[in-house]
């Protein structure tokens, strides 16, 4: 249940009951009927922080079980999760241990709002933990190149391996290695002999990344309702 609480605050009694009510449809994993209650408690009261909270968790489980959308509702996950810390500025630190929000935790934009870190200010710490991949590669066969910045400087090349001859393969082979950055710029090295020709540098400008032997890599977005 991560970080969902249920939590009586001087809110109107009609926004109370239905976070109440959205609470219990979230215990029993009725994410959809739940995040429903928890618009209509904002609705009733906007400045109700913890509602505003519980609607981006259970957004982001409606993520992370792989109904992104759900029934074509837009999921403005870190907008409504910016607007609970803007009321509560304690919400972030819950936000940092919650479950709730692991299909969002490689993501840039959600680094920059719990960690409150730009590429200017300290482009490790947004860049730890996160996933690009060859968004324009994107096919049938899926990305072809995906990069984790792992802590500690270490990171894992995934490099899509495909045969269309007996026995036919489709596997993402990861490859391992360092990053470290100076000022925007990465580096990263592999640790292999026969991965060298994936070592280089690249500048981090617009949430990309574009190497000369990878290409250009994008920050990979959980769920397309974000956009």
């Amino acid at each position: 249940m991560g970080a969902l609480l249920l939590v009586l605050i001087a809110a109107a009694p009609a926004a109370v009951q239905l976070n109440t009510e959205g609470f219990r449809l979230y215990q029993k994993g009725e994410f959809e009927p739940a995040l429903a209650k928890f618009q209509q408690a904002v609705a009733a009261e906007e400045k109700y922080a913890l509602a505003h909270y519980n609607a981006a968790a259970t957004m982001a489980r409606l993520q992370g079980a792989g109904d992104p959308c759900g029934d074509g509702v837009g999921h403005d996950v870190l907008g409504e999760l910016t607007r609970a810390i803007e009321l509560d500025p304690g919400r972030r630190k819950r936000a940092l241990a919650d479950a709730d929000f692991k299909p969002l935790m490689g993501t840039l934009a959600y680094r920059r709002l719990l960690f409150g870190v730009t590429e200017k200010t300290n482009l490790r710490l947004l860049l730890e933990g996160t996933f690009f991949t060859s968004f324009a590669s994107w096919g049938s066969y899926g990305n072809m190149v995906n990069l984790r910045f792992l802590p500690n400087g270490k990171l894992l090349l995934g490099i899509r391996e495909i045969s269309n001859e007996e026995p036919f393969t489709n596997v993402v082979v990861d490859h391992p290695g360092t990053w470290r950055v100076e000022g925007t710029t990465l580096h990263i090295r592999m640790k292999r002999a026969a991965d060298k020709k994936y070592e280089g540098k690249a500048t981090f400008a617009n949430d990309e990344l574009e190497f000369p032997s990878l290409g250009k890599l994008v920050n990979y977005v959980s769920g397309a309702c974000d956009a």
